[in-house]
């Protein structure tokens, strides 16, 4: 599995916030929760020990996303077999993983079907017939484009 070439892809979308010494700082995303470093959501297991003061080094962050990345890895391979795919199609799973989380992915069951037969055209039509593609945020329309016109590619 191309890792750098995965990273790269979620890096380009997700955002982060730095403060005037270059130390990344909590914010509140789209849906307004709280993200840290590299599109990292504060879990419920997190929050205790979570304040919007935090500020997190450039290696604490890369240390979270790695963790993050690892984590959708193995989400993704909930959802589908990495065997049963393209490499090229099971980064994109896994770049929605990092996105939505699993329990979220797992909703997509007519996008998991259709991938599980292969059909690459009706699994983007399932991932822009959703939520997602249908956000009156422009971010989360673009980025659900983007990954939906990639499953589309040969």
């Amino acid at each position: 599995m191309d890792i750098d070439k995965l990273c790269a892809s979620i890096l380009k979308h997700e955002g982060s916030n730095k403060d005037k010494d270059g130390m990344h700082v909590p914010y509140k995303d789209t849906a307004g929760l709280w993200t840290i470093c590299y599109g990292h959501m504060v879990t419920k297991d997190e929050i205790d020990n979570f304040s919007p003061d935090n500020r997190y080094s450039e290696d604490e962050a890369i240390e979270i996303f790695k963790r993050d990345v690892n984590v959708s890895i193995d989400g993704a391979k909930v959802f589908i077999d990495p065997n049963s795919i393209p490499e090229d199609k099971f980064l994109i799973i896994v770049e929605l993983c990092f996105w939505m989380g699993l329990p979220r992915l797992l909703g997509f069951k007519m996008a998991r079907k259709a991938l599980q037969e292969k059909n690459w055209n009706e699994c983007a039509d399932q991932l822009l017939d959703s939520k997602l593609g249908r956000s009156p945020v422009r971010g989360i329309v673009k980025r659900i484009t983007e990954l939906s016109n990639r499953m589309r590619k040969q």
